[in-house]
């Protein structure tokens, strides 16, 4: 499915992305909370930071997990281990 062209990106658009990132894991609110204010805290609506926050997790967590694991080991999971198979035995 293809969107809209980059450059014709809403400024409503852009606008929610950088409150989003400002309120990113709720440090912004939190540091408002004691009293730090160096940047204001723009409103979002609570499951668009929540859906924010969730896929920049992921992003963090799930990419280097590929590099985590050996070569064997992705082809024996893919391919599956010989010796865990089980064979019905003929006639049932």
């Amino acid at each position: 499915m293809q969107g809209i062209p980059l450059q014709e990106t809403q400024w409503e658009t852009i606008d929610e992305l950088i409150g989003n990132s400002l309120n990113f894991f709720f440090v912004n609110p939190a540091m408002h909370s004691i009293g730090i204010t160096f940047i204001p805290s723009p409103a979002s609506h609570p499951v668009n930071e929540a859906l924010f926050n969730f896929v920049n997790a992921w992003c963090v967590c799930v990419p280097p997990s590929p590099f985590t694991l050996s070569t064997t080991t992705l082809i024996s999971s893919a391919v599956g281990d010989a010796s865990t198979r089980r064979y019905a035995a003929p006639g049932g």
